[in-house]
């Protein structure tokens, strides 16, 4: 990976302008304002700008700095991916519109929430072409879902402006932690159908699969507002693990569909050397939540920290294409 913005091809020097720009902009000596500017300018962060953010912070949650050479741990090969796995399928997977069309492809256009709208401007929204009950959000971040329960007492304008600011840059957060893939997305809003309180009256199930194969369920839910995760094997045997989340306090119920949620997941994943499949089992059906590539974007503590050691072992870099 380039340095500087520079590629040498046949003997000459090729200038790539958006790498030279990035540059330009990285040289201010406000940090946060340069962040800023090239999550502004759908800019991706120099190299080193990524590599030493990504540094920065391991060493602030581990107490140490990831072995980048020789990455032995989950956590530390999920930084390495960041650094050196381009795969452009990531781009489509992280995509919340686009892996609709991926989900399809794989058969399972089934377990796809009911698309109401796509909108690339906040302007273009036709809120009265929607359903009294829907859920609007952008395709290409985290976190920036609009439940509406009543249409009747939405606010219209603070809702345009509140999406209108979401898609006007890439998912900064992602970005500084080195999540590449969020600035190749094209921001746009997607309206899909409501479900009920699903977050809180449903658990999510994260399938974390390795070359194509589940390995670990996190179960997460609510309880009193404070999010819970437990973490179990395929057997249903409770693994014991903390993983920055307190465990339920007591056992979840195994899920009826959970071989065909297993099955789901085998699917969605065997072009990625690691990826979490997110499912929910809600109302005696399965549906699609999303897919990501670096879960707690790779800084999550485990505890016991054996188990950072037994996922990375599960993930074979030298399969990288």
């Amino acid at each position: 990976m380039e340095s500087l913005a520079l590629l040498k091809c046949e003997g000459i020097l090729l200038i790539r302008p958006k790498e030279i720009l990035a540059e330009l902009v990285w040289a201010f000596p406000n940090r946060r304002a340069g962040w800023l500017l090239l999550s502004r300018l759908g800019l991706e962060p120099p190299p080193r700008a990524i590599k030493r953010a990504i540094v920065s912070r391991y060493r602030k949650y581990f107490g140490r700095e990831p072995d980048l050479e020789d990455p032995k741990t989950w956590t530390e090969k999920l930084q390495w991916m960041k650094l050196n796995d381009r795969n452009p399928a990531m781009v489509i997977a992280s995509d919340k519109y686009a892996v609709r069309e991926f989900v399809a492809s794989r058969g399972y256009e089934h377990i796809l929430i009911e698309l109401l709208g796509v909108y690339s401007d906040a302007r273009d929204i036709d809120f009265s072409a929607l359903p009294a009950q829907f859920v609007l959000k952008p395709n290409h971040d985290s976190g920036g879902v609009i439940i509406v329960r009543d249409k009747s007492e939405l606010d219209e304008t603070a809702t345009r402006k509140k999406l209108a600011r979401l898609i006007s840059m890439p998912f900064l957060a992602g970005v500084r932690k080195g999540e590449w893939q969020y600035v190749e997305i094209e921001p746009r809003i997607i309206a899909e159908t409501y479900l009920g309180d699903v977050d809180t009256s449903a658990y999510d199930y994260k399938i974390h699969c390795f070359h194509g194969v589940p390995k670990l369920i996190f179960v997460g839910g609510d309880i009193d507002g404070v999010r819970h995760r437990t973490h179990y094997d395929l057997d249903w045997n409770n693994l014991d693990i903390v993983l920055d989340k307190p465990q339920f306090p007591f056992p979840i119920e195994k899920p009826k569909l959970l071989d065909e949620m297993l099955a789901i997941a085998r699917g969605l994943s065997d072009v990625f050397p690691y990826v979490r499949v997110d499912l929910y089992y809600f109302d005696d059906r399965i549906y699609f939540g999303e897919l990501s590539f670096f879960h707690h974007s790779g800084f999550g503590r485990f505890e016991p920290i054996e188990w950072d050691y037994t996922l990375g072992s599960w993930l074979d870099l030298k399969k990288l294409n």
